[in-house]
């Protein structure tokens, strides 16, 4: 996969920045306590389910279900770090729509999080057969969740990509020959005709 057309989203910078400047360089330096750290943040397992508790902005505690797969804790912990990092608020007194609404910007945040751009460069050369497999491996997720994360930057850069093309095509200008736009009519209206006369 190239990542030449891959434009980062304002959330990506944010998280490039403060994983950069926090020391992250490799895949092996993604461990949950380090990032915790870097943030400030306190980790509790506990057998109960994943959540944050981010009111308090000097005591910020992410709690991760114990039960679940090291795979699956890392999930949540990506999940859950979105919302003492960009949100404000107790959920349990907002409306629906807003935590719907802070749910997505934190699954949004878990993929970009989770597997940062920055880093998948070195991997962009490895066999597409097996990229899943390595991403999954060095950076501890699950396939499924990679194949996500994968299908997202394809669709960022096609879309990149699409962009490019429409703005060239706007800059090439058409010449019509004089006359073009009649013939094309007249070819229309006969199309139109044995249309008619098959009905």
């Amino acid at each position: 996969m190239n990542l030449t057309h891959y434009k980062l989203t304002d959330l990506e910078l944010w998280i490039n920045e403060h994983y950069l400047s926090g020391g992250i360089l490799s895949a092996s330096d993604m461990k949950i306590k380090a990032i915790a750290d870097l943030f400030d943040i306190d980790i509790v397992y506990y057998e109960g389910p994943c959540v944050a508790d981010w009111d308090d902005p000097d005591n910020n505690v992410i709690f991760i279900d114990s039960r679940q797969s090291f795979e699956e804790q890392r999930e949540a912990f990506f999940h859950e770090l979105c919302h003492p990092l960009r949100h404000i608020g107790n959920q349990e007194e907002m409306t629906e729509s807003f935590i719907e609404f802070q749910e997505i910007q934190a699954t949004q945040f878990q993929y970009c999080a989770s597997l940062p751009i920055y880093l998948l460069q070195d991997y962009m050369d490895a066999s597409q057969k097996f990229l899943t497999k390595i991403l999954a491996g060095d950076f501890m997720l699950s396939e499924k969740f990679v194949i996500r994360r994968l299908e997202q930057i394809k669709q960022r850069i096609y879309i990149s990509e699409r962009d490019e093309r429409m703005k060239e095509a706007r800059k090439i200008k058409v010449v019509l020959e004089e006359g073009h736009v009649e013939r094309v009519i007249a070819e229309l209206v006969r199309q139109r005709k044995v249309m008619e006369e098959v009905r």
